[in-house]
């Protein structure tokens, strides 16, 4: 369990990482836009908005 809560730590940072870089305010946005619930672990949130977003 400890490997893939580190997984999600990094994916997490690695992903405000680009949001703060300012080369991708698609991702930025994401990250400030408040999603339908507030999880533990935001990569999943931003990944799933991103994945909804691309579909539409």
């Amino acid at each position: 369990m400890a490997a893939r809560a580190d997984d999600a730590a990094h994916r997490t940072a690695y992903l405000r990482h680009l949001a703060t870089d300012g080369g991708h305010p698609r991702i930025a946005a994401l990250f400030t836009t408040p999603g339908p619930a507030a999880p533990r672990d935001p990569f999943e949130d931003v990944l799933t908005r991103a994945l909804a977003g691309v579909l539409d």
